[in-house]
C-alpha cells in the first residue's frame, strides 16, 4: 500500500494525524480551563472547592530541575560568560 501511495504519502498522514490529535487536545484545555474558571468563581462567590491544576497540565511534563542553588548560578554565570571574581 505504501508503494502504491508513495513515501509522502505516510508523512503526510502522520502529521495530518497530529495536527488533528494537537488541535483536539487545545480545544479540551480550553474547555477544561473555562470550566476552571467558572468552578473557581463559584467558589469565591459561594465556597466550594478550588481546582488549582490544569487539565493541560497533565500533558505537558517538565522535567524537575535537581540541580543544587550553586549549580544553577554557575550555569548561569557559564552562559552568559561571566567568571566569579578571585580574591
Amino acid at each position: 500500500m505504501v508503494d502504491l501511495m508513495g513515501k509522502g504519502y505516510v508523512v503526510d498522514y502522520c502529521i495530518s494525524l497530529l495536527r488533528k490529535k494537537m488541535e483536539q487536545r487545545r480545544f479540551q484545555s480550553y474547555i477544561a480551563d473555562t470550566l476552571m474558571v467558572l468552578n473557581n468563581n463559584i467558589y469565591h462567590c459561594f465556597g466550594g472547592v478550588n481546582i488549582t491544576q490544569r487539565y493541560a497540565d497533565y500533558f505537558e511534563k517538565k522535567k524537575e530541575d535537581k540541580r543544587t542553588a550553586l549549580q544553577i548560578v554557575q550555569d548561569t554565570m557559564r552562559k552568559a560568560g561571566l567568571t566569579f571574581a578571585k580574591e
